[in-house]
Parts: structure tokens; sequence; C-alpha cells
């Protein structure tokens, strides 16, 4: 009995004796180990969504949203912080260590980085500074200045153009404003193509490559330089029927004198092209001249005050501009005459050209009242140019002046008008004739456009009124100065 005791307390104590062991390794197994970090941090190769302590700075141009700072820190600053990069990184180490308590990482031995970081996650690479990009050259179409209509000159340093490049739109800044004479705005036309040098992300030049331009005779033409009335009025019928009226055409783009259109010889193949791409629905500023509803972004006129349309056509001064142009010079790119047109007629005779005279009788049939084949008129916001006066007191003139169409649109250009009463006046009915007769695509869009002597013989303030030609600056071998309406117009078309 005693033995079977005896076993059994042996039993016994063995069993108490496993038992302390036991809990003695779960006892030491508690204490905190790397690995338990690592298997508490179960996203570390997904995308951070938290930041590290430091973080890393904003590239100029953010393609991504940097992470937001993180709502809990660790106690001890990591080792091993996250390389400064432009390109948004991954902080593994971080994003684990802010998972687990503070308590546990205080206590947790320290181990090395790579030790806490999945083998599938390379650290990311710091990414060097920009590789400059050479300048180039790429064919291109121009499409406008971006937000045509809501721009003003005023902010013309900030402009962006755009341009189709290997049919995709791009929108660049050019290297040229005001202390350059704005040089490369000068030469841009929408729907042109373009050789562009760019650097930088800035046009420094342009080559015009447009083949698609239209050939043109008139069917009256003068000799550029040749010095006489007869050929400046031949000279100045080479526009007529062909060329549409745009405010600010035959100035420069920034509107403060000669587009080097006014300065060019003949006629422009862009005034033909502009007129061959429009019709009788054509209008240089609103539609129906609804003038007390205006729709900038889809008008030709300069609300910003510059002139994207230069190129187009001619205004009245842009014509007449050009007439002394031409007759006075053989070579493009010579100092222009285009100005305001109120005082256009004082300043040629203040050029030593001819006379001025702010007095302007209205014509009745005589000699003493005529306006003379050749004489400049200059009257509240317009220029034109006698043709003669006719034996009724009306005079045929040439202009460039805004009329409406058939369609009821106000659109114009360089055409033989009437000044007179009525449309049985002699001048309307020589205007038609020639107009009809000889320009017929025109007379297709438009009538003859009638206007008032009251308004038209009107010279109003100290700088309106007639210049008449001298001899010094324009021969008249022809005669052509005493001619009425009829024989000069036969003249200047025979």
């Amino acid at each position: 009995m005693k033995r079977k005791i005896h076993a059994i307390l042996l039993l016994v104590m063995l069993a108490a004796a496993a038992s302390c062991g036991r809990q003695t390794e779960n006892t030491e197994a508690t204490e905190p180990v790397p690995v338990e970090i690592m298997t508490s941090a179960p996203r570390a190769t997904q995308p951070s969504t938290q930041a590290p302590t430091q973080a890393p700075p904003k590239p100029s141009r953010p393609v991504e949203t940097d992470p937001p700072e993180p709502t809990q820190a660790p106690t001890a600053a990591p080792e091993t912080a996250p390389a400064t990069s432009a390109v948004r990184e991954q902080p593994v180490e971080i994003l684990e260590e802010a998972q687990t308590p503070p308590q546990q990482l205080a206590q947790a031995p320290a181990a090395p980085a790579a030790t806490s970081a999945p083998e599938t996650t390379p650290p990311a690479p710091a990414v060097s500074d920009p590789v400059p990009v050479e300048p180039y050259t790429a064919q291109a179409i121009f499409l406008g200045v971006s937000d045509w209509g809501r721009i003003r000159k005023s902010d013309a340093d900030a402009f962006t153009y755009r341009f189709d490049v290997d049919g995709h739109e791009q929108a660049f800044r050019l290297a040229t404003g005001e202390a350059q004479g704005f040089s490369l705005q000068n030469r841009l036309k929408e729907t042109y193509h373009f050789d562009i040098t760019v650097d930088g992300g800035v046009i420094t030049g342009v080559q015009e490559t447009e083949t698609e331009l239209p050939s043109y005779t008139p069917p009256v033409s003068g000799v550029p330089g040749e010095r006489t009335l007869c050929n400046f009025l031949r000279l100045a019928m080479e526009p007529v029927g062909t060329t549409l009226y745009i405010y600010g055409g035959g100035w420069d783009w920034q509107d403060t004198g000669s587009a080097l259109h006014a300065r060019s010889i003949g006629v422009s193949p862009d005034w033909v092209r502009f007129f061959r791409e429009h019709d009788a629905n054509f209008t240089y500023r609103d539609q129906y001249g609804n003038t007390m509803n205006p729709d900038p972004p889809n008008s030709y006129y300069p609300y910003g005050e510059f002139n994207e349309y230069y190129y187009a056509g001619l205004d009245c001064s842009g014509y007449v501009g050009w007439c002394a142009y031409n007759v006075l010079n053989t070579a493009d790119g010579g100092e222009g005459y285009v100005g305001k047109a109120t005082g256009m007629a004082r300043r040629f005779a203040d050029y030593g050209w001819g006379d001025w005279s702010g007095s302007v009788p209205v014509p009745d049939g005589s000699p003493e009242t005529a306006m003379c084949p050749g004489d400049i008129m200059s009257m509240s916001g317009h220029v034109w140019i006698s043709l003669g006066t006719c034996s009724d007191g009306s005079v045929v003139i040439a202009h460039s002046t805004p009329s409406d169409s058939y369609a009821g649109q106000p659109g114009g250009g360089v055409q033989l008008s009437a000044v007179g009463n009525s449309e049985s006046c002699e001048a309307y009915q020589l205007a038609s004739y020639y107009m009809t007769t000889y320009f017929p695509d025109w007379s297709a869009r438009y009538p003859v456009a009638l206007r008032s002597p009251g308004s038209y013989l009107s010279a109003y303030g100290d700088t309106a009124g007639r210049f008449r030609w001298n001899d010094a600056t324009l021969s008249d071998p022809d005669g052509i100065r005493s001619m009425s309406a009829a024989d000069a117009l036969a003249l200047v078309f025979g």
C-alpha cells in the first residue's frame, strides 16, 4: 500500500513540474519581437494613404495628391526616412509602425530596416532634375488665340495661342510682346499652316508654309510706283469686289499702325481667300447688326482692342493707306500710311503730298464745288476716295465700308458707292453698272450702297476735310482731275 501511495505522489509531482515548464515557455513567447510588427501590417504592399513625419516636397506640377499627415506618430522617430523625391513614395516602415501601438514599439528591439519591408516592394528611385528639352520645330495649323472675345490687349503677355500639331491641339505662349512689336502675332493667321519653333513651351519663331492660296487677277490694275493720278485710281480698283470689311483690317495686330498687308504691293491672296470662304451671311461684327446683344467669341470685331483678323480684309483707313502705298512704292515692307480715318486727309497734306481744306461745299454740279477724281475725303470716323462728281451733284466713291448684304447681314468691304439723294441719282447708276459688270461675285451678295451727302460731305472737327494731290506728288498727264465721274470711270476701266 505504501508503495502505491509513493507512486501516486511521484506522478503528481512530475505532472506539476511539467505544468511549470509549459508556463515558463508561454511567458517567454509573449516578449515583443519584430515579426509581430510585420504581421500587424497586412497592407504594406498597397499604396500609402499616410505620410511620413517629414513629407516629401510637392512637385511643381503635381499629378497626384500628397498623402495626409498621420493622426498618431510613433514615440520614437524612425531611423529610415523616405528619400526626398518629386515622385510619390510608399513609406513602408513608417506605415507599419504607425499601425502598431506605441507601447509595443517602445519595447521592440531595434531591427534592420530591410527586415520590415516586403521583398516585393523595392525602394522608390530618387528623381533627378528634369532634362532640358532642346528647341524643336514642328508643322502646325494656327487655330487662334485662346479665349478670343473674352480677353483684352492689356493682358497680352498672358495670352496663349492654339495650334493643331499632328492632329492634337496644343497651346503655347509667344516670345514677342510689346517690346518686340508683337512681331510673331503680326504673322499668324487662323487656319494657315506654319513651321513653328518651340523653346521651353514658348514659340520663338513662325514661318508660313500655307500652299492653299488663291490666285486673282483684278479686272482693273495699275502699276506700282507710277505716280500719276489716273494710276492711283486704277490701283484703287484692284481690291474692289474681293476684299471684305474687317474692322482693323490693314492695321497691325496691336492696332497702332500699318500691317504688312497695307505695306505690300498688290492684292493680298489672304483677302481673296477670306472673301471666297464667306458668303452673304458674313458679318463684320454681330449678326443683323444686333450690337445690343453682342457675341464677341463668334465675331470678327476686335472687342479686345487687338486685331486678330488684321490680315483678312480692310477697313476704310486700311484701304486708303494701301492705295497710297501702292502708288508711291514698288516693293513690300516700307513705311506705311495707315492712320485714324478722321485725320487722314490732313495728315497726307502734312506729308507735303497736296492741299487740305476743312471747308467742303456740297457739290452742285459746278466745277468749283466738285469732288475731283482722286480727292480723299476724311469725315468723322470714315475716309473715302472720290472718282468724280456727276452733273446732278452726286459723287461716285471708292471705300471700304460695312454694308448690308441681300441676306440682311452687315458685312461689306471695298466697293464703289454713291453719295446722293436717291437711287435715281447718276452716281448710283454708274456705281451699279461698274459693280455688276466687273465684280459679279460681289454684286450677287451686295447691292450698291447709297450714302447721304449730309453725312459724307461734312467735315467735323479740326482734322476732317478734303485732300487734293499736288502735281509734284502725282502728276495728271491724262487730265483726269477735271473729268466728270462718267468720263473718269471710262478712263480708269478702259
